[in-house]
């Protein structure tokens, strides 16, 4: 009922909004028309038949991207190289999404709203099917929503509907301010934007049963004052369905029975190794004396009072060999320290640059796993909060993007007081510490990136 009541005030609001932007972009039309008019001739407006509300025809309006001989009602991805037929200045509109601007009129005359599923081709018939799932046919598709702001392009059709259902149930006002602003630093970013629109994330199928079990895994673990929670960690490396790895295990200094109860692992196990450092100096230095005696082509990194899911290493491994990838990282879900209860799964964003990782620390590092062969040798800053982030942006300006496998793999502990992560005001002090004495960034860049670091994490806690 509540939702019914909201649709109706919505439509006051996509109504009064997309007025007044008309008004106020007017300019910005009459520029786009001159130039879209000068690079190619052919009509400025395109109009394309689509699924709207309970699957009625309508056709939405775009400007034009594409030469007029480009093959019709073809998905972009869909056509045999698709580069021939984007024009210059379409190039750019699609990267900057302001191909989508002539919508204000498809959302003045009631085809569609501000926010809601993108539109459908009208035949996709597959994307159609796995909506009628949801519900997610029956309410007016939008000009942004939230499949667009988590993946746009690389979304798989099943993960796309998907998350078109989550926005009819998660459907508010306060939703859809959320994916409005959300939606302008994606634009600001071009997020998940694939010259082509291919429509598909990296393959997410694992091939584990071909699997190369010769490529050693060194999984590297600081320990400090871990004896508590550090059975729990070790166990879920020894269970991993992946065979071939070493686990490194720097004690810090520890002044309870950690090095003790790791020496006994490690006598029955060959492929445990008990590391000692001679002063405590910190997670980032203690990760760091792993790396130096680590031997494997890959490195993966899990704190003592976390644990794994059985799976995680040899379907990260058959992800990234399958791909080619320098970095990937994983959904991983919060457990509280006391009774053991789950809680917030924390989503793995399909693809991050090294640029992304300014304003959004989302990679777990309880949940990367590196190639070393294409990272190189690394390490990471001796800092006292941001070392981790800080590591894989330097790996990814050598290299094109990590990406995320969209499974929980990863369990991290909460409510552990020696955890620097649970105060989030002492978080978010290092973060401004970060961007102004590690980076160097004035106080004007400090504070823009401060600002969507603050969104994106508002976001993860939602």
């Amino acid at each position: 009922m509540l939702k019914k009541s909201y649709q109706q005030w919505k439509r006051i609001l996509d109504v009064m909004l997309s007025a007044a932007g008309l008004i106020v972009l007017f300019p910005l039309f009459l520029i786009l028309v001159l130039a879209i008019k000068a690079d190619s001739p052919g009509p400025v407006l395109f109009r394309q038949k689509r699924i709207g509300i309970h699957k009625k025809y309508f056709y939405i309006l775009k400007f034009r991207t594409m030469r007029i001989d480009t093959p019709k009602d073809t998905p972009t991805h869909l056509l045999e190289n698709p580069e021939q037929y984007i024009t210059k200045t379409g190039r750019f509109l699609r990267k900057t999404s302001l191909d989508e601007l002539p919508q204000i009129f498809n959302i003045l005359k009631g085809d569609m709203s501000i926010i809601g599923p993108r539109p459908a081709l009208w035949n996709q018939y597959d994307l159609i099917a796995e909506r009628d799932k949801y519900g997610a046919n029956d309410i007016l598709p939008g000009l942004t929503g939230w499949a667009q702001i988590n993946g746009r392009d690389e979304l798989e059709i099943p993960l796309k509907a998907r998350m078109d259902g989550e926005y009819v149930q998660r459907m508010s006002f306060w939703f859809d301010v959320r994916c409005f602003f959300e939606t302008i630093f994606s634009v600001l970013r071009s997020d998940g934007v694939m010259e082509g629109g291919t429509g598909k994330k990296p393959e997410q199928e694992f091939d584990t049963d071909n699997m190369d079990t010769g490529i050693l895994i060194s999984v590297i673990m600081p320990a400090y004052n871990s004896a508590k929670y550090l059975l729990k960690a070790i166990e879920s490396v020894q269970n991993q369905t992946y065979p071939n790895w070493e686990l490194l295990i720097i004690d810090d200094c520890s002044a309870d029975n950690t090095a003790e109860i790791v020496q006994r692992y490690a006598e029955r196990d060959e492929r445990i190794r008990l590391l000692k450092q001679n002063y405590n100096l910190g997670a980032a230095a203690a990760r760091n004396a792993g790396l130096d005696a680590a031997r494997g082509k890959y490195i993966a990194f899990l704190d003592s009072d976390d644990f794994w899911d059985k799976n995680k290493l040899l379907k990260q491994l058959s992800f990234m060999e399958k791909n080619g990838y320098v970095l990937t990282y994983t959904n991983y879900q919060k457990f509280n320290s006391d009774t053991g209860r789950r809680g917030k799964v924390m989503k793995a964003p399909p693809k991050m640059k090294a640029k992304d990782i300014y304003s959004n620390t989302a990679i777990g590092c309880l949940t990367v796993m590196v190639n070393r062969d294409m990272a190189g040798d690394f390490h990471m800053p001796i800092l006292d909060h941001t070392e981790d982030n800080i590591t894989w942006q330097k790996i990814l300006q050598k290299e094109n993007a990590a990406y995320g496998i969209d499974e929980i793999l990863a369990y991290y502990r909460e409510g552990n007081e020696a955890s620097l992560t649970q105060n989030k005001k002492h978080s978010a002090k290092l973060q401004w510490k970060t961007y102004r004495k590690y980076y160097g960034f004035s106080i004007i860049k400090s504070s823009f990136y401060f600002a969507r670091y603050a969104l994106n994490a508002v976001k993860r806690h939602l």
